[in-house]
């Protein structure tokens, strides 16, 4: 068969698969087909019951088989909710048939669809590129839903970062709201809809004192109509080829207005909780030099203040100036035993879709990716200013020390590629501007996850992280996550360890005392663990 029959024949391929899946979504009626998705997603979560009574035909092997880890994955059903909002109704006519949103059956088959379309996207890619090229943008979809995204940790880490008065008098410009009132709806709004898939716009939220006012300001931020959605979706997701890799318009909007008006649904009421954590950053954005400048110092305390709370033997020292003020050290230097043992960048600049979710190609030329070689290079040169006496309070270096860039977002998640670009970025930006290095201070630096660091911080010894650290200096672990080489470490624990904030969990988190007092005991708990 030639390249160009070949191609067709994909191409031919793709286009069944996509027309199978849009005749079936062209078909539902709004609020039945979001209720329906909701309805999946509480089979994910393990709230079956909930789930079912959505459904009027739901056959017992076909639960069974939905609730397999390997079926009805949460990244696929919100490909389908975006999928629907992209593709044209056609219910105008009568000899249209309604799809039965209320069967069972009819989601599986959508899974099914939509997994289709996906493998014949992933038949084009592969026949143009490596196979191994495509699996960071898999791990970037996939791990975040893997994750435990709701717990204390995360509130925490959100409030540290985002709650500090120029983003405060930003977002309240913006929204006329307070960010701390914006949690609050966001965990009433959140407890309620993991029992039911809407809640009401009028909902009376005066008993646990949140106004009218405040409510309708949160929900504003919180929804959209099915219009708004659907030009929002269409916009945003034509320019991307491959449909499991297109951008989410339910990472800004997650809940839709329902059709008379009267509710507000949310297809995967997670994403209420992800818009008020991580999601922050969307109302931020816009604020300018200073508000990112100051997001970057609160992710620097933020990463200091979760090390400390972590470590037992270990030491954590912040910063430093040195060179009569003119140069200042990496963020963070972890002691061990009066030496450097790691040295450490952080960076809470949020990767673009591109370097994410595009093709390799257009990954590595991400000019954001630049602020993380810098980040490399900022860690050589600490060395080499130390080997030279530059900086007279160092301390000595640890035989085995290292670096590593520590990201808010998942810049280089198991990407070989996009590692390694930042490495040749570094090396160049060394020889330009630290002249003097020699081999000796160019030390291995790991790029990591911050909330890959979170999970191996919740149960490791100081021991067990540092030899993490170090098989993650083999070229052929670099790219793996440091939980994943925590587990390779002989006598890791998985044992839970002290939450590490508790100290500064009364200050940082005061709204958080009046959703326990006011709003918690009349709406139930907010997740399942990790949460009180």
């Amino acid at each position: 068969m030639s390249a160009d029959h070949s191609a067709a024949a994909l191409a031919m391929r793709r286009e069944r698969a996509r027309k199978k899946l849009a005749k079936m979504l062209s078909m539902a009626l709004p609020d039945d087909f979001l209720t329906m998705i909701w309805a999946g997603a509480a089979i994910k979560d393990e709230r079956v019951d909930k789930a079912l009574a959505r459904f009027q035909i739901a056959p017992p092997l076909l639960i069974e088989a939905l609730k397999k880890p390997s079926a009805l994955n949460l990244w696929t059903l919100e490909t389908l909710v975006n999928e629907y909002l992209t593709t044209p109704m056609r219910l105008n006519s009568q000899r249209v048939h309604i799809l039965n949103c209320k069967d069972l059956n009819v989601l599986g088959e959508l899974h099914d669809r939509v997994m289709d379309l996906e493998n014949a996207d992933d038949g084009i890619f592969l026949s143009q590129n490596p196979g191994l090229s495509g699996m960071s943008r898999i791990a970037q979809r996939q791990f975040y839903w893997q994750r435990d995204n709701f717990n204390r940790t995360a509130l925490f880490r959100a409030t540290t970062l985002f709650h500090f008065p120029e983003a405060e008098e930003h977002f309240r410009a913006k929204h006329g709201m307070s960010m701390a009132d914006f949690s609050r709806v966001c965990l009433l709004v959140y407890s309620h809809l993991k029992s039911y898939p809407a809640i009401a716009l009028t909902a009376d939220t005066k008993p646990v004192g949140l106004s009218g006012e405040t409510r309708d300001a949160a929900f504003a931020i919180l929804s959209e109509t099915l219009l708004s959605a659907r030009k929002e979706a269409t916009s945003m997701r034509a320019p991307y080829p491959h449909v499991a890799y297109k951008p989410s318009s339910l990472r800004q909007k997650p809940c839709l207005i329902s059709k008379d008006g009267q509710h507000m649904l949310a297809p995967i009421p997670e994403l209420v909780m992800e818009r008020c954590t991580r999601g922050l950053y969307y109302d931020l954005v816009d604020g300018g030099g200073r508000l990112n400048h100051k997001l970057g110092e609160n992710f620097e305390t933020y990463c200091i203040t979760l090390l400390r709370g972590s470590l037992e033997r270990i030491t954590v020292h912040p910063e430093t100036a040195y060179r009569q003020g003119q140069q200042r050290t990496p963020d963070i230097r972890l002691m061990c035993d009066d030496k450097v043992r790691v040295v450490i960048e952080c960076k809470a600049k949020k990767a673009p879709f591109l370097a994410k979710f595009g093709e390799m190609g257009a990954a590595l030329k991400s000019a954001g990716l630049d602020e993380l070689a810098h980040g490399v290079k900022q860690i050589w040169q600490y060395f080499a200013d130390v080997r030279r006496g530059d900086i007279q309070d160092a301390g000595a270096t640890h035989e085995n020390a290292l670096g590593m860039v520590l990201t808010l977002d998942s810049w280089a998640d198991m990407s070989h590629e996009i590692r390694g670009e930042i490495m040749k970025r570094a090396r160049a930006l060394a020889a330009e501007k630290v002249p003097y290095a020699i081999d000796e201070d160019l030390r291995p630096v790991l790029i990591k996850y911050v909330d890959d660091l979170e999970i191996v911080l919740a149960t490791c010894t100081d021991d067990s992280f540092l030899a993490a650290l170090d098989k993650g200096t083999a070229d052929d672990l670099a790219d793996w996550h440091l939980a994943s080489l925590h587990a390779k470490v002989p006598g890791n624990s998985s044992a839970g360890k002290p939450f590490p904030f508790m100290a500064e969990w009364p200050q940082v988190m005061s709204w958080w005392e009046d959703w326990l007092k006011d709003i918690r005991p009349k709406f139930g708990a907010p997740g399942r663990e990790d949460t009180g």
